[in-house]
């Protein structure tokens, strides 16, 4: 009697589809840096730490920008997944940590709000996809005339676009109120530093509709987003202390101000 045995091979992905991963994952980086870069150059920053800090921020900006290049041509391809691999591993741990803080944008792609928690979900799976992705023959061998020429390129997009960006991202700051307190109306962003201001006549008032009452006694002045986290953890602390100055004439009265982000 003769047996017959069916081995059945897991088929292997093929090259159209490995070419994917790796595609689609360079856009996401390259996507995310563009619209840091913009949030970067068009509004101010607080940089109370170093993670955000004008530096720190360029940095992360060029790193997705080259790493998204190296993904984008297929160079060393190896080499490039084990470095998306602990890329996306640690997006994914920051991202995690922000969801778990009750953070309502990671910030990730600037000033478009998406929630830590689908970052989280993006990152995870950007990792798993890395960690299964094994680059194919064809990838890797190619030619070493095709790679050179793949090199040169990422050199030129990175000296003609990368470079550039870095240095003037780094160079711009935003306009801050002259010493009149008059704000320049060419200018698409005007820092306001309400630090500078304590003791002082707020330098606003002829821009808010209520300044002719706030320009007379003493006034407590907060400025808040809607939505800003810092602003609602805070607001209720001076709310309970305008309740309990109102009984006392002579204690400060409390205004909230509210700021519009375009």
């Amino acid at each position: 009697m003769i047996r017959i045995v069916t081995i059945l091979k897991r088929q292997a992905p093929s090259a159209f589809s490995c070419a994917l991963i790796p595609f689609f994952l360079s856009l996401i980086l390259l996507s995310a840096g563009a619209w840091k870069g913009y949030e970067l150059f068009t509004a101010p920053l607080p940089e109370t730490s170093l993670w955000t800090s004008r530096g720190f921020l360029i940095a992360v900006i060029e790193s997705e920008f080259a790493l998204g290049l190296w993904l984008l041509f297929g160079l060393w391809p190896h080499g490039a997944r084990r470095a998306a691999l602990a890329a996306f591993l640690v997006f994914f741990v920051v991202s995690l940590f922000m969801a778990l803080a009750g953070e309502s944008s990671c910030g990730c792609f600037g000033r478009v709000p998406v929630s830590p928690r689908y970052i989280a979900v993006l990152d995870f799976a950007a990792s798993l996809s890395l960690w299964l992705w094994r680059p194919s023959a064809i990838a890797v061998e190619r030619p070493v005339g095709s790679r050179l020429l793949r090199v040169a390129a990422v050199l030129l997009l990175f000296l003609l676009v990368g470079v550039p960006s870095g240095i003037v991202l780094a160079a711009h700051r935003p306009t801050s109120l002259n010493p009149d307190a008059e704000i320049d109306a060419n200018q698409s962003v005007v820092l306001l530093e309400p630090d500078k201001w304590i003791g002082r006549r707020c330098p606003l008032l002829k821009y808010i509709d209520v300044g002719d009452e706030l320009s007379h006694g003493g006034w407590i002045v907060v400025l808040y987003h809607h939505d800003c986290p810092r602003c609602q953890e805070v607001a209720p602390e001076y709310e309970a202390r305008a309740t309990a100055a109102a009984a006392d004439p002579a204690a400060p009265r409390t205004a909230f101000i509210a700021v519009y982000l375009r």
